[in-house]
C-alpha cells in the first residue's frame, strides 16, 4: 500500500513539473514511455495491483508487481525512442527491439523512410547533419518526433514529411534545429507542400528552437490543423506562407517569421491564439489570415492572449485577415502595414475588441482599383460587418488607429459602430487623394456607413486635412455617455441622418469646418457638448432642417463663424425645451466669458477654444430661469475640478469686464445678445 502511495505522489508531482517530457515505466530490460502532455489520468486497481495509464482514451494496464522504477525526462533509443542519426550523405536508423515488429525503415542516402503500424504514442528522435537528407513517415496513429540538434537540408522535397496521422513535434531543451528545403521538388505519388509538411495535425512544444526555411512553398504546413505550444520557431524565409494549415492554434512559444507570402494562414477555418509571441514581417502578403470562403465551417479569428508584432508590406498587405469575424478580448496587437491601401485588419463579418491592447498604423497611400473601378484605401481597422468595442464602464480594451498615408481611414466599417467601454484613439494626418474631379478618398479617422451608438467609454480623433472627419456615421449618430473628443480638419462630428446627444461629454472642434454637423436634426437631452465651428460660413453647430436643433437638457455651449439663423434653428415648442441665449462677439482663444445671475451665483465658464472676428455662441445650461444674467469677459478662473474642452466648473472666477446682459421670462425662450453681423451658409455633408 505504501509503495503504491508513494507511487502516486511520485508521479503526481513529476507530470507538473515534465509536462512536455516522458513518463518512462521500467521493466527489466524493457520499458514503456508515455508523453505527459498526451496523458489523461493515471490511476489504479482497486487491490492495487495494476497501474492504468490513460492516453488518448487508450489504456494502458501495468502489473504493479513489475515495475522496477518510473522516471521522467528524454528518454534515448534503447528506453523506447526509434532514433535516426544523420551524419553527411548518410543516415544510421536504430529501432528498439521492442518496436521492430511494428516499425520498418528504409534509407537512400540520408533519406530516410518509416512505416509505423503501431500504437499511438511511438516516439522518434532525429539528430545529426545532412545537406541532401530527408524523413519520410507513414504511421496508423500518431507519434512524437522529437528533435534533438538536427540540421537537415532537402534539395528536393520536405525535410519532414508525415504521410498520415498527427505528428508531434518536441524541440529538445538546449537544442537548435535547421531545416530546408530546394528551390523545386522531385516530383512524387504523396502530397509534398513545404519545408514540415503533414497529413494530419501538426503539434509543436518544447523548449528548444527550430529555424525553418521555405524555399519552394510553405515552411510549414499540413492539411490539417497546425498547434504552437511551445518552443522558438524562426521562419528566416518563405516563398508562400511561412506557416499554412486548416487552424491555426496558438497557446504558448516564440515564432518569428518573414515571408514572402502569409505569415500564418488557415485555408479551411479558425485561428485562436491565447498565448505566445509573434513576430511576423511580410513583404507581399497578410500577417495573420483566414481564407476559407466556405458558410458551412466556423472560420473566425479569435485573440485571448499573447504578444504580436505585426509588419505588412506590399500592395493590400494586410496585419490580421478574414473571411468571417475578429474577436480580441486580450493580448497585446502592433501592426504596421505599409504597402499602398495596406489594412491593419480586414475583416469580411464583424469586429469585436472587448480587452487588450491593439495599435495599428498604416502608411501607404491609396490608389485606383481599375479593377473595381474605384478608389482603395488604407484603414487601420476595417470591417464589412459591424464593430463593438468594449463591454460596459469598466472595459480597459485600448485601440490606437492611425493612418499616415494620403486617403487614409483610421477606423472604416460598413456596418454599424458600438462603443461600450474602454479607449478609441483614431488619427489620420494624410492628405485628400484625387484621382479625379468626382473620385477622390478623404482622410477621415471615424467612418461608419451604419448607426453609431456610443454608450460609454473615450473617443479622440484627430485629422489634417481637406475632407477629414472626426466621427461620421452615414445614418444616425447617438451618443448616452462616455467622453469624446474630435480635433479634426474638416467636421470633427457628422451624420448624414439625426444627431443625438443624451449623455456623456462631447468636444468637437473643425479647424476648417463645423464643429458637429446634422444633415438630419440635432436632439440634446443630457451630457456636455462642446462644439467649435471655423470662421464663416462654419458653424458649432449645423443643421439642415428648419427648427433642427432640440435641446431638452445638458450643458451646450457652441462657436463659429456663422450661425445660420440659429434662433430659427431652435425648436422651442418641443416638450421640456431649455432656454438658450445666442452671443455674438469677438473671441480671442484662451479668454474666458463667464455669466452669472443678479445675485453673483455662478452659473457657466467657458475658455474660448478659438480666435473669431466675428463668434457666434449657442449657450444653454439647465442652470437658465425665469432671470437677467450677465456676460463677463476676460478675468481668470482658479482650482477648476473640471476642465474639459473649456468648460470650467468647481472652481472660483476672478471678474473680467461686464460685456452684455439678457433675461428670460419663459421657459424654452432663446434670446440673440451682444455684437453680430452677416455670414454665409453652413457647411455640407461628409463626403467618401
Amino acid at each position: 500500500m505504501k509503495r503504491v502511495l508513494y507511487m502516486l505522489l511520485f508521479i503526481a508531482s513529476c507530470m507538473t513539473m515534465w509536462a512536455q517530457k516522458q513518463m518512462i515505466v521500467h521493466n527489466g530490460s524493457t520499458s514503456q514511455s508515455f508523453t505527459v502532455a498526451n496523458i489523461d489520468t493515471v490511476y489504479f486497481s482497486t487491490d492495487k495491483s495494476i497501474m492504468y495509464v490513460s492516453v488518448s482514451n487508450s489504456v494502458t494496464s501495468i502489473n504493479v508487481a513489475d515495475i522496477d522504477s518510473i522516471t521522467f525526462g528524454t528518454v534515448n533509443a534503447s528506453s523506447g525512442y526509434v532514433s535516426v542519426i544523420y551524419s553527411g550523405t548518410s543516415a544510421t536508423v536504430s529501432i528498439p527491439s521492442a518496436l521492430q515488429n511494428v516499425v520498418s525503415s528504409s534509407t537512400s542516402g540520408a533519406h530516410v523512410t518509416i512505416t509505423s503500424k503501431g500504437d499511438a504514442g511511438i516516439q522518434y528522435k532525429l539528430s545529426g547533419t545532412s545537406s541532401d537528407g530527408a524523413f519520410l513517415i507513414t504511421s496508423d496513429k500518431k507519434f512524437d518526433l522529437y528533435l534533438d540538434g538536427l540540421t537537415l537540408t532537402n534539395p528536393t522535397g520536405p525535410a519532414i514529411n508525415s504521410q498520415s496521422k498527427p505528428c508531434n513535434i518536441i524541440l529538445t531543451s538546449g537544442t537548435t534545429n535547421t531545416l530546408a528545403d530546394g528551390t523545386s521538388y522531385s516530383s512524387q505519388d504523396y502530397d509534398q507542400k513545404g519545408t514540415i509538411f503533414s497529413e494530419g495535425k501538426l503539434y509543436f512544444s518544447g523548449d528548444g528552437t527550430l529555424k525553418v526555411t521555405g524555399n519552394y512553398k510553405h515552411a510549414i504546413c499540413a492539411d490539417n490543423d497546425i498547434e504552437i505550444d511551445g518552443g522558438t520557431i524562426v521562419v528566416s524565409a518563405a516563398a508562400k506562407d511561412a506557416i499554412h494549415g486548416d487552424t491555426f492554434t496558438g497557446t504558448g512559444g516564440n515564432v518569428t517569421i518573414t515571408s514572402s507570402g502569409d505569415g500564418i494562414e488557415a485555408e479551411e477555418g479558425t485561428i485562436d491564439v491565447s498565448d505566445g509571441t509573434y513576430s511576423i514581417t511580410t513583404t507581399d502578403g497578410d500577417c495573420f489570415k483566414t481564407s476559407s470562403d466556405s458558410t458551412g465551417i466556423t472560420r473566425d479569428m479569435t485573440i485571448t492572449g499573447g504578444t504580436f508584432i505585426l509588419n505588412s508590406g506590399g500592395k493590400c498587405g494586410t496585419g490580421l485577415k478574414g473571411t468571417a469575424s475578429l474577436n480580441i478580448s486580450g493580448g497585446n496587437v502592433t501592426i504596421d502595414a505599409a504597402g499602398a491601401a495596406g489594412k491593419g485588419m480586414n475583416f469580411d463579418g464583424n469586429i469585436s475588441f472587448t480587452g487588450g491592447t491593439i495599435v495599428a498604423n498604416t502608411s501607404g497611400n491609396a490608389y485606383y482599383d481599375s479593377d473595381e473601378a474605384d478608389i482603395s484605401s488604407s484603414s487601420a481597422i476595417k470591417a464589412d460587418g459591424n464593430l463593438v468595442i468594449g463591454t460596459d464602464s469598466t472595459s480597459t480594451v485600448n485601440i490606437t488607429a492611425t493612418s499616415t498615408g494620403n486617403g487614409g481611414k483610421g477606423v472604416n466599417i460598413e456596418g454599424t459602430f458600438v462603443m461600450n467601454g474602454g479607449t478609441l484613439n483614431a488619427t489620420t494626418s494624410g492628405a485628400l487623394f484625387k484621382y479625379s474631379s468626382s473620385l477622390d478618398a478623404k482622410c477621415k479617422a471615424i467612418k461608419i456607413t451604419g448607426d453609431i451608438t456610443i454608450n460609454n467609454g473615450t473617443i479622440n480623433t484627430s485629422t489634417k486635412s481637406e475632407g477629414g472627419e472626426g466621427i461620421e456615421s452615414k445614418d444616425i449618430l447617438t451618443i448616452h455617455g462616455g467622453s469624446v473628443t474630435c480635433k479634426t480638419y474638416d467636421d470633427g462630428i457628422n451624420a448624414t441622418s439625426d444627431i443625438v446627444i443624451t449623455g456623456g461629454k462631447v468636444y468637437s472642434k473643425a479647424s476648417n469646418n463645423d464643429g458637429i454637423d446634422s444633415n438630419g436634426k440635432i436632439h440634446i437631452s443630457g451630457g456636455l457638448v462642446v462644439a467649435i465651428g471655423a470662421n464663416s460660413p462654419e458653424e458649432g453647430l449645423d443643421t439642415d432642417s428648419s427648427q433642427g436643433i432640440t435641446i431638452t437638457g445638458g450643458t451646450i455651449i457652441s462657436m463659429g463663424g456663422q450661425m445660420n439663423s440659429i434662433a430659427s434653428l431652435i425648436n422651442t415648442s418641443a416638450s421640456g425645451a431649455q432656454r438658450a441665449v445666442v452671443y455674438g462677439n469677438s473671441a480671442t482663444q484662451g479668454n474666458l466669458i463667464h455669466i452669472q445671475n443678479a445675485s453673483g451665483t455662478d452659473i457657466l465658464d467657458f475658455t474660448m477654444q478659438e480666435t473669431l472676428s466675428q463668434n457666434y455662441m449657442l449657450i444653454s445650461t439647465p442652470n437658465f430661469g425665469t432671470a437677467t444674467y450677465t456676460i463677463y469677459t476676460g478675468g481668470s478662473y482658479s482650482g477648476a475640478t473640471t476642465d474639459f474642452g473649456g468648460y470650467l466648473s468647481g472652481g472660483t472666477y476672478t471678474a473680467g469686464t461686464s460685456a452684455t446682459s439678457f433675461s428670460f421670462t419663459s421657459s424654452g425662450q432663446v434670446v440673440t445678445v451682444g455684437t453680430t453681423s452677416g455670414g454665409g451658409q453652413g457647411g455640407g455633408p461628409g463626403g467618401r
